[in-house]
């Protein structure tokens, strides 16, 4: 996987896309997108498995970072670590922030009908 983020060259804000499936987002004018999944999807930019941390992203790349419906997602214990993954996952995304990044993140209500069904 290529983790060259930082490039001079680009002037561009740089935002993951944590678990994108087949949701990526484009990239614009202003901001770099990095679709990040465990399946080669189309749209995927880094075929990763986000359960092995530490993620190869170098510490404070991000300017953003963004997931729709991964959170609820995250094992209790990360499979080749036996970490917490809530707490290991948490603690790579506040790694690869940049200081004053922001981080977004949409995760399904818990009285709606498909709450279950993913």
């Amino acid at each position: 996987m290529d983790t060259s983020v930082s490039d001079a060259r680009d002037p561009r804000q740089l935002a993951i896309n944590l678990g994108c499936g087949r949701h990526p987002i484009a990239s614009t004018p202003e901001v770099r997108w990095i679709n990040i999944d465990a399946l080669a999807l189309p749209g995927v930019d880094w075929q990763y498995d986000l359960w092995q941390v530490p993620w190869p992203l170098p510490d404070e790349s991000v300017d953003h970072v963004y997931s729709r419906f991964f959170l609820e997602h995250i094992p209790h214990t990360l499979p080749a670590s036996h970490l917490d993954g809530f707490f290991a996952v948490w603690a790579e995304i506040w790694r690869v922030l940049k200081m004053g990044a922001t981080t977004a993140h949409e995760v399904p209500w818990v009285l709606s009908m498909e709450t279950w069904s993913d």
